[in-house]
């Protein structure tokens, strides 16, 4: 029982580590596109 706790403890932990580092995965993905839109709109 005691075990269970701490893998559920665990597993919840590197959910939310996941979400968060996709979160920033996209983030930054959006701002990076959207930095090359706006120099090639600029270009144009």
């Amino acid at each position: 029982m005691y075990t269970e706790k701490i893998s559920i403890l665990i597993l919840s932990s590197l959910h939310t580590i996941g979400n968060i580092y996709m979160d920033i995965l996209l983030l930054d993905v959006t701002h990076n596109s959207l930095r090359t839109f706006n120099s090639f709109a600029f270009l144009w």
